[in-house]
């Protein structure tokens, strides 16, 4: 389970990544219970990407976006910087929707990538499953205003907002997917 798909140096970004991941946990102990709920899940997420054994790059990338923007939640940034919750949604759903793509591709429930419309199906499967992950990260903001910490912003324009960045970000996933032939 341990073992990173890839080259020595692959490897040690991976576990650099998830030692980083088990300090921001530590760390939100230290500010309230929804950081401690937000690091449980990132937490929570590197663990499952490891398990899945994702290509080393995607590991990295999508272990440092989560955690970025947790720090984001941890430190009140998205009230300071408006826009910053778009960047969210949209390379965390999206690199979440291509590690999808990449599960679904590996248990060949996409077509093939060989032909064009392969490719356009692996795209569309993406990004339909990304934005399934759109909603469940809206249900999951939902169910934290209210149960843990009604600071959290869920009001509607915030809302659509997400999911349309959410979806955007899969369709870009689908589309590197497709481009990228070593991603299986």
């Amino acid at each position: 389970m341990l073992r990173v798909p890839g080259d020595r140096w692959a490897s040690v970004a991976v576990h650099v990544v998830a030692a980083f991941g088990v300090g921001g946990l530590i760390a939100a102990v230290f500010f309230d219970g929804a950081a401690v709920a937000v690091f449980a899940l990132v937490l929570g997420g590197l663990t499952l990407i490891r398990v899945l054994q994702l290509p080393a790059l995607l590991q990295v990338a999508l272990g440092l976006a989560m955690q970025a923007a947790a720090w984001a939640s941890m430190l009140r940034w998205y009230e300071q910087y408006w826009w910053l919750d778009i960047v969210a949604h949209l390379v965390v759903n999206g690199l979440l929707a291509g590690a999808a793509g990449v599960v679904l591709h590996r248990a060949q429930m996409t077509p093939s990538r060989a032909a064009r419309a392969g490719r356009w199906g692996s795209v569309i499967t993406t990004t339909g499953v990304g934005g399934l992950l759109a909603v469940v990260w809206e249900v999951a903001e939902w169910f934290g205003y209210v149960y843990v910490d009604r600071t959290i912003d869920i009001a509607p324009g915030d809302t659509v907002g997400d999911l349309a960045a959410g979806v955007v970000g899969s369709v870009i996933a689908g589309l590197v997917l497709v481009r990228r032939r070593g991603w299986q």
